[in-house]
């Protein structure tokens, strides 16, 4: 098991399974959800039809939506947030963020799992303080390979 990190847009990785965050507001309208929805439309329709009969769905908090993309590669929508904004804000729940990890990494345990700074950003949690130490044990305790990738 490895973390490596990779200075390179996420919206390039053609094989493995790529985990974003994106909020329960059926918004994924900038940061790292915008690049995908503009590269995979498909994994935006498959995200809005989980909003068709509600505007707000805070019970997804914590899980995931796989969309396969192709037979090598797999992209997990991970509800890492409720509500979004820019403006300085932390918007990302860590227990979530946590949640959709480990989910997808068990679900795809025979992937390499790749990820943006999930949660940082937008979301506004701190890479080195919430997420760095926690990916570390997670991936060890897992027995899987992790990139992160960062622009």
């Amino acid at each position: 098991m490895t973390i490596k990190y990779i200075n390179k847009d996420i919206t390039e990785v053609n094989e493995g399974c790529i985990l974003h965050g994106v909020n329960c507001s059926a918004a994924m309208n900038s940061g790292v959800a915008a690049a995908i929805r503009a590269k995979w439309a498909k994994v935006y329709k498959e995200y809005l039809t989980l909003f068709r009969n509600s505007k707000f769905e805070p019970n997804l908090l914590g899980t995931i939506q796989p969309v396969r993309i192709n037979e090598k590669l797999v992209v997990v929508n991970g509800f890492t947030q409720v509500r979004f904004g820019n403006d300085g804000k932390i918007y990302a729940d860590l227990c979530a963020v946590k949640q959709c990890i480990e989910r997808t990494m068990k679900k795809f345990k025979h992937y390499d799992i790749c990820i943006p700074m999930i949660g940082c950003g937008l979301g506004g949690l701190d890479w080195d303080r919430d997420i760095k130490k926690y990916l570390v044990a997670v991936s060890r305790e897992q027995s899987q390979n992790i990139r992160v990738y960062y622009l």
